[in-house]
């Protein structure tokens, strides 16, 4: 028998929905964590408070496939 979560137990995001600067700082702090990301001039923030809790974010961008973030 092993501690903690399931197989699957957490489930990825694969479809991110993403927001302005302006509208994440109703919930974000100005010192908040994020994972940044730039791929041919095509920026992602990604908010350690989220990606903790999800643990892998799948997506494309910039034309480029970004698995497993």
């Amino acid at each position: 028998m092993c501690g903690g979560v399931r197989r699957d137990g957490i489930p990825p995001i694969d479809d991110p929905k993403f927001t302005t600067i302006a509208a994440a700082s109703a919930w974000l702090g100005d010192e908040e964590p994020v994972v940044a990301l730039e791929i041919n001039g095509d920026a992602r923030a990604y908010p350690l408070q989220i990606v903790t809790w999800h643990e892998i974010v799948n997506h494309e961008f910039g034309g480029i496939p970004v698995p497993g973030l």
